[in-house]
């Protein structure tokens, strides 16, 4: 029998020369050298042969630069693009067929049909199937990537983010899942529990997300959402961060935790590279379960800094906020579309409460159970909420507004004073049963999380200023700095809280008497006289609006 002279019989042990050439491929994420590497029904074909591998998630790399001479499905002006390190916005080069003014199709950006094309390093490659017959959503059937990184990346590790440039390093590993920040809550508790494999092959491909605004829906894969809808992407990520935190093993939780946090990891760099989730209906919600899953089994400061309610990244956050008096003295209210509005009274003032497009559009909220999308978002907000608390994440997102207006809204719709107006759009089954079985369990390291976090401010209070104090432009110590207010300052609180943050800081956004107004950390002033506040709401009285 013949052998590869690596093999062969020498003087030395070959045994020796084996369990190096494993312990290679083992330590170098099944590194090998090909002239072409697959996924998901994509092929590209190299000029020579490369030093290529796949990353935890089976998704490719290549050591680069590298020659690219042909990628199949071929790619055609209009059809099967790829493009290179996209960027967030309406522009893109994968397919033609979209509704023009929607994702407009640039032909330049489809660099899949100017071939042989030397790809340089700190590259994803993002090729794209059309679908056989033209559809108006999900258009693109699959997109698949191969990234062109500088050096062989750690075994194990996750795929870079696809949006953006930069460095195309690996920043997270396998190794670093800490399966114990997971709950394991009976799933005998649930009866609509569903079926965990389909959500490990959803999972398994690349949730590419390029444009935020309302239209990017028409750019979803039919594996994240039927017809790309930011609901129906909610109740997908929504099950599979709850499916998490069943009693499964860590062995029946591997393949779907992998590829969450690798969502995770694209919705970060999808922000990094500009992109914000805006409030607007049903279309962007969804976005935040991924990441707060990732952020929590990596404990990593950078993914937990994104999942901040003061960022206002996510739908989830710029569309739930507090009554206050700002808002029961707002003039010029409008329904939706045409719809009645009705205005906010004192009584609600402290009430946790949704707005259609609260930050930028205030206008659009509406004091109304069957106010139009509330039924949407309303059922949307149970996953990533029962999430964070289950996994003892709640004071890391610090929106309290979202946490309660989610409980108020769940409470509501399974109240004997329900009238039915979330039925064409309820919140579904499996959360429901997850959070009526468990809206009292503790995390696993112990703490709460089902308690809301108490302040020792209002919105509406009458601050002074102890110590000089920056004012910014957000609650963030990150924001960009608008001023100083100096001791014995004055002024009144209109917005907030947003923490307490990293920092144990919790932010008030305040209106002062004089000077700039902006956000403050509470640790830097006092309540003057308190003032008379109208009772708060217990959850029961919350559903009677």
């Amino acid at each position: 029998m013949n052998h590869s002279p690596i093999f062969r019989k020498t003087s030395g042990n070959p045994w020796i020369v084996r369990v190096l050439l494993l312990a290679l491929v083992l330590t170098s994420g099944w590194l090998r050298g090909a002239s072409s590497v697959s996924r998901n029904g994509v092929t590209w074909t190299f000029d020579r042969d490369c030093t290529t591998g796949q990353y935890v998630t089976g998704d490719p790399w290549v050591v680069g630069p590298v020659t690219i001479v042909s990628i199949t499905p071929k790619p055609v002006d209009g059809r099967n693009g790829t493009m290179i390190n996209p960027s967030t916005g309406t522009t893109q080069g994968f397919d033609k067929d979209f509704i023009k003014g929607y994702n407009d199709y640039v032909s330049a950006l489809n660099v899949g049909q100017s071939l042989p094309l030397t790809v340089p390093v700190n590259s994803s490659v993002v090729s794209s199937i059309t679908a056989d017959a033209y559809t108006q959503f999900n258009t693109i059937e699959m997109f698949s990537v191969l990234t062109v990184v500088a050096s062989q990346p750690d075994a194990g590790s996750f795929r870079p983010p696809v949006v953006g440039s930069g460095s195309k390093a690996s920043l997270w590993k396998e190794s670093q899942l800490d399966y114990s920040k997971l709950n394991s809550l009976p799933k005998s508790s649930i009866a609509s529990l569903p079926a965990i494999g389909n959500y490990e092959t959803w999972f398994s491909y690349p949730w590419v997300e390029l444009n935020p605004t309302w239209t990017g829906r028409y750019v979803h894969t039919s594996y994240m959402a039927p017809s790309g809808y930011g609901k129906d992407i909610a109740h997908r990520t929504g099950d599979a961060a709850l499916l998490l935190n069943l009693d499964f093993t860590n062995t029946q939780k591997r393949k779907l935790l992998i590829g969450l946090v690798q969502a995770g990891i694209d919705n970060y760099g999808f922000i990094l590279g500009g992109g914000t989730w805006f409030n607007d209906g049903g279309h962007n919600v969804g976005r935040l379960s991924p990441v707060i899953v990732a952020a929590g089994v990596l404990n990593d400061s950078r993914l937990k800094a994104v999942i901040k309610g003061g960022g206002l990244k996510f739908q989830e956050f710029q569309s739930t906020f507090f009554v206050s008096q700002n808002d029961v003295n707002f003039t010029g209210r409008v329904g939706t579309n045409g719809q009645q509005s009705y205005p906010y009274t004192a009584s609600d003032i402290g009430m946790p409460e949704w707005g259609i497009r609260h930050t930028g559009a205030p206008q659009y909220d509406n004091n109304f159970w069957s106010a139009l999308y509330r039924d949407i978002n309303g059922s949307c907000h149970t996953a990533p909420t029962m999430t964070a608390r289950v996994m003892g994440m709640r004071t890391t997102i610090g929106w309290e507004p979202l946490f309660q207006y989610a409980e108020r809204h769940l409470t509501y719709e399974q109240s004997a004073s329900y009238k039915g107006e979330f039925n064409s759009n309820p919140t579904p089954a499996f959360h429901k049963q997850f959070y009526n079985s468990f809206k009292n369990a503790s995390a696993p390291d112990g703490s709460g999380g089902t308690e809301p976090v108490v302040y020792d401010f209002a919105v509406d209070d009458l601050i002074k200023v102890t110590k000089t104090t920056n004012v910014r432009q957000s609650g963030a110590l990150t924001a960009t700095k608008l001023g100083e207010q100096p001791v014995g300052a004055a002024g009144v609180i209109v917005d907030g809280p947003v923490g307490p943050d990293a920092d144990n800081i919790t932010w008030w956004k305040v209106n002062f008497h004089d000077g700039v107004d902006g956000w403050t950390g509470q640790d830097n002033y006092v309540l003057v006289t308190p003032p008379v506040r109208p009772a708060i709401k217990t959850v029961e009285e919350k559903t009677n609006n």
